[in-house]
């Protein structure tokens, strides 16, 4: 596809790959494979379209969307946003965190994305507003908290003390990361302990 859409995600993943490289999200090979374009697609999709199977969408969107892609400067505007929040917030902490894998960066922009705009098909409440101090402390703390819970799960020796509500999100950020159900599971996890 080298329709609208896939050329504004393009566009987009380009000019942020200072970020990427900053926070550790994609390696220089994971950069020369386009990996960070086709996430930045599935944040735009998430955006206007609600968190997704990865398997099952993004494709049928960079066909649908092809010719024009609806929305366009406002989802944007909202990525540019988005990201911009994410950086402001986190220094080093996203870089030392589980939440740079990209299954999991998905879930940390979907959070911010919902708290400031609303994110479609979501259930969680949200005060729609962008993250005070206050909100980027909490959320802060949050990464850190559960990027502990995930390493400790992965220790053999203190696996089994991972706290038992924190079990379907530790498989959550293991198995499947990309359906459906990971995805709701991760968020309902972060945007909780967040907010």
């Amino acid at each position: 596809y080298f329709g609208r859409f896939k050329q504004t995600s393009f566009d987009l993943a380009n000019s942020y790959l200072e970020f990427w490289r900053r926070h550790r999200i994609f390696t220089e090979q994971s950069i020369a494979r386009m990996l960070e374009v086709e996430l930045t697609s599935e944040l735009l999709i998430a955006g206007s379209e609600g968190m997704q199977d990865k398997k099952t969408s993004i494709d049928t969107f960079y066909d649908g969307w092809d010719e024009s892609y609806p929305g366009e400067q406002r989802y944007t505007k909202r990525f540019h946003e988005t990201l911009g929040t994410i950086s402001n917030t986190f220094n080093d902490e996203l870089a030392e965190s589980q939440f740079r894998r990209p299954p999991l960066f998905y879930t940390l922009y979907c959070v911010v994305y919902h708290h400031i705009f609303g994110l479609p098909e979501m259930q969680s409440s949200t005060p729609r507003k962008k993250l005070n101090s206050s909100d980027r402390e909490s959320l802060k703390d949050a990464v850190v908290r559960l990027s502990e819970v995930v390493n400790q799960s992965k220790d053999p020796t203190e696996a089994s003390s991972v706290p038992k509500k924190y079990a379907a999100f530790v498989t959550a950020c293991q198995r499947q990361t990309d359906n459906i159900t990971p995805r709701k599971r991760r968020f309902n996890t972060l945007f909780g302990a967040a907010f």
